[in-house]
C-alpha cells in the first residue's frame, strides 16, 4: 500500500513540474511575440550620401568611332636620272618640306649634255643668219631679175629648216638642262622620311620601283573610322548645316590628341558590318597623330542648348522605371522618376522629373527608402 502511494505522488510531482515548464514557455513565447520590431540598420540614423546639382546647360551631341590614322599624302622618291648616287643629304626620319634636296645623282654626264646641246644650238643658229642673210641678197637680186625664182626658193626653204633646227636644238638643251636638275633629287611634299632604301655610291637608275626613301605627309593627317549606318542621316544633315567638328582621342578614349573637321563620308554602307565609312583631317601640328595608329573619333553633329544635366551616378533603374534619389531641404530623399536622354561621357541628359537647382544623390542609394535622413558629405 505504501509503495503504491509513494509511486502515484511521485507521478503527481512530475506532472506538476511539466505544467509548470510549459505555462513559463508559453508566457516567454507571449512576451517575444509581443515586443516591438527594432528599427532596420538603414533607419537606425542618417545615412551619409553625395550629391550633386541639377544643372542646365549646353551640351554638344557627339557620336563616337574606332578608326586608323592614315598619312594625307605617301611618295616613294625616285631618281628620273640613271647615275651613281655621290650625296644623300637627309637623316632618316626627317622632317623635310617640299623642295628640300634629298640626295644627289653624279651630276657630271649631264653636265657635258648641257654644254653639248649649248654647242649645237650655237653652230646651228650661226648657220641660221648666215643662211637668212643669204635669203634677203637674192630676194634683192630677184627683184631685179638677176636670180631665178627657183634659186629663191630653194634659199626660202632652206632658212626653213635652220628655222626648225635651231627649235630643235633649244628644245634639246632645255631637256638637257632638266636632266641636270633632276641629278638633285628633292622632295615631292612636306612628311617625314622612312627608311632609306639605297646607299651612299649605288647606281640608281628609273626603272626601280623600291625608290630611295618613302616619305609620308603628316601635317595634315587623316584619321578614316566607322560609324553605325543608322548615323547616316543624323550626319548627312549636320553637314549640310556646315562643317563638323572632330575630335581624335587616344586608344583610352580620354587623352585627347588632336582637333580637327570631318573631310568625306563614303558613298556607300559596308553590308557585311552595317557601319558607313568616314574620313577626318587634323592639322597635327603637335604631330601627336601617326600614320597606323588607333584613335577614337568624336564627331559633333549639334548642340544641345541649355538642358537638365545629371553625372550619371545619379541614375537608378529597378524593373519598372527609371529614377533619382533628391534630398529635401529638411535632409530627407524622396524617389523621383525621371525620363533620360543623351548621355555623354559621365552625364546625362534629364528630359522629365527634375527641375534646375535641386540635387541629386550620387553616391549611397544602396542604402536609402523614401522619407531616409540622410547626411551631406564632401567629394
Amino acid at each position: 500500500m505504501n509503495t503504491r502511494l509513494f509511486q502515484f505522488s511521485g507521478r503527481h510531482r512530475s506532472a506538476s513540474l511539466l505544467l509548470t515548464f510549459l505555462t513559463l514557455t508559453i508566457a516567454a513565447c507571449s512576451r517575444t511575440s509581443d515586443a516591438p520590431a527594432k528599427p532596420s540598420h538603414g533607419m537606425m540614423g542618417p545615412v551619409s550620401v553625395l550629391t550633386a546639382p541639377v544643372i542646365r546647360q549646353d551640351v554638344p551631341f557627339v557620336v563616337q568611332g574606332l578608326g586608323t590614322v592614315a598619312a594625307a599624302n605617301t611618295a616613294v622618291v625616285r631618281t628620273q636620272v640613271n647615275g651613281p648616287l655621290v650625296r644623300i643629304v637627309f637623316h632618316q626620319g626627317q622632317f623635310v618640306h617640299k623642295g628640300q634636296l634629298l640626295a644627289v645623282v653624279d651630276p657630271r654626264p649631264y653636265q657635258i649634255a648641257v654644254r653639248q646641246a649649248q654647242a649645237a644650238l650655237q653652230r646651228d643658229q650661226a648657220q641660221w643668219a648666215d643662211d637668212k642673210i643669204d635669203l634677203q641678197r637674192d630676194q634683192a637680186m630677184y627683184r631685179q631679175k638677176i636670180l631665178a625664182l627657183q634659186q629663191l626658193n630653194l634659199q626660202q626653204a632652206l632658212v626653213g629648216q635652220f628655222t626648225g633646227t635651231v627649235a630643235l636644238d633649244r628644245a634639246a638643251l632645255k631637256a638637257a638642262q632638266l636632266n641636270l636638275a633632276y641629278t638633285h633629287i628633292t622632295a615631292p611634299i612636306s612628311g617625314i622620311t622612312g627608311l632609306r632604301q639605297v646607299d651612299l655610291g649605288n647606281i640608281v637608275q628609273t626603272t626601280d620601283t623600291t625608290g630611295i626613301v618613302i616619305i609620308t605627309q603628316v601635317q595634315p593627317i587623316v584619321a578614316v573610322f566607322t560609324l553605325p549606318e543608322n548615323q547616316v542621316t543624323p550626319i548627312r544633315q549636320a553637314m549640310a548645316r556646315g562643317p563638323l567638328p572632330a575630335t581624335a582621342y587616344g586608344s583610352d578614349n580620354k587623352t585627347r590628341l588632336a582637333q580637327g573637321r570631318l573631310l568625306a563620308m563614303s558613298n556607300q554602307i559596308d553590308p557585311t558590318t552595317g557601319t558607313i565609312q568616314l574620313k577626318a583631317i587634323f592639322s597635327n601640328r603637335g604631330n601627336k597623330l601617326w600614320p597606323n595608329e588607333f584613335v577614337n573619333v568624336h564627331l559633333r553633329l549639334r548642340v544641345l542648348r541649355q538642358v537638365l544635366v545629371v553625372p550619371s551616378a545619379a541614375i537608378e533603374r529597378n524593373s519598372s522605371r527609371t529614377f533619382v534619389f533628391v534630398v529635401e531641404p529638411n535632409h530627407t530623399v524622396r524617389m523621383s522618376p525621371v525620363r533620360t536622354g543623351y548621355v555623354t561621357g559621365l552625364r546625362t541628359v534629364i528630359q522629365k522629373g527634375l527641375s534646375a537647382g535641386e540635387a541629386v544623390v550620387t553616391d549611397g542609394q544602396n542604402e536609402l527608402r523614401p522619407g531616409q535622413k540622410v547626411t551631406l558629405r564632401r567629394p
